[in-house]
């Protein structure tokens, strides 16, 4: 599994584990683990462009850098 796969299946679980907490009615959990998977899958993207990776949580930022 490359660097790209890896972190596509890491924001993949954390999206699945949202789900869940959101359906457990578990807000906070949720939205916390929906902005990690977000950050996670634009991490990955930066890395299948060949954009490096960024130590951030700014998923605005990681956005406008893919752009």
């Amino acid at each position: 599994m490359n660097e790209f796969q890896l972190w596509m299946k890491k924001a993949e679980e954390d999206f699945e584990v949202a789900i869940l907490n959101l359906k457990n009615k578990k807000y906070n959990y949720a939205a916390f683990l929906f902005q990690q998977a977000t950050e996670k899958a634009l991490k990955a993207v930066m890395i299948k462009r060949g954009l490096g990776l960024l130590k951030t949580h700014d998923c605005f930022g990681l956005a406008k850098r893919i752009k």
